[in-house]
């Protein structure tokens, strides 16, 4: 037997994850009954309703019931989230913070486990991403020396992040514009051309889901977002 409070959730799950943000109201009354039945992860995933929604008071809110709860979720997960409200807050050292600790892994129930989180491009793009925005809040001549060295951490975790997987168009993307700020025209060159290479052709997507739709009605039904 599923118990109720997992049949919720993932019907929650379901809805947040539906492209263009089609069912995030839905997921929000699904995640609102996950909590009344006692379950932290309901708190969590309200959580990341409002973070898609930009509610961040309230997103904030739910990740602290979701740490107190009886029934708390897995606290690297309370940290990853955390790591986005912290960042779209502005509160970036913070932010960078509860992401390295995501890196070393500071989570001994995660290493039972066997979970290693050093090696998920998506937390190591994230790092990149952070320290770039940090480099933009370092204005001035004064501030110069700062702003150089956080492009230099920014550098680094993209570079680490191209280990993991070379065809990563995000993360050349971003070292194309870090090279470019350090005055590397040669390194941006390449990651430009890079990026060009492994960057998804969004139009010969569109003109390709665009021809198989007019194709086929029933297909482009059974295509849809919510009906999947």
């Amino acid at each position: 037997a599923i118990p109720l409070w997992q049949r919720w959730n993932d019907f929650g799950i379901g809805a947040l994850r539906k492209p263009e943000r089609r069912q995030l109201r839905q997921a929000e009354e699904a995640f609102t009954q996950v909590e009344a039945l006692g379950r932290g992860d309901g708190a969590l995933n309200l959580a990341r309703v409002y973070l898609e929604e930009g509610r961040l008071p309230e997103a904030a809110q739910a990740l602290d019931r979701a740490s107190r709860a009886q029934e708390a979720p897995a606290p690297w997960s309370l940290a990853w989230f955390g790591a986005m409200v912290l960042k779209q807050e502005g509160q970036l050292p913070q932010a960078l913070e509860a992401l390295n600790g995501l890196v070393e892994n500071r989570f001994p129930g995660a290493r039972e486990r066997g979970f290693d989180f050093s090696r998920d491009n998506r937390l190591l793009d994230e790092l990149g991403l952070t320290w770039m925005e940090l480099a933009k809040s370092a204005r001035g001549e004064a501030a110069a020396g700062q702003r150089k060295a956080a492009l230099i951490q920014a550098r680094d975790w993209f570079e680490r992040s191209l280990l993991q997987d070379p065809e990563n168009a995000r993360a050349h993307y971003n070292l194309e514009q870090i090279y470019q700020q350090l005055g590397d025209d040669e390194l941006a060159s390449q990651h430009g051309e890079l990026h060009a290479t492994y960057k998804v052709d969004e139009n010969a997507r569109d003109q390709a889901i665009s021809a198989a739709r007019a194709r086929d009605a029933a297909a482009r039904h059974a295509a849809d977002a919510v009906v999947i």
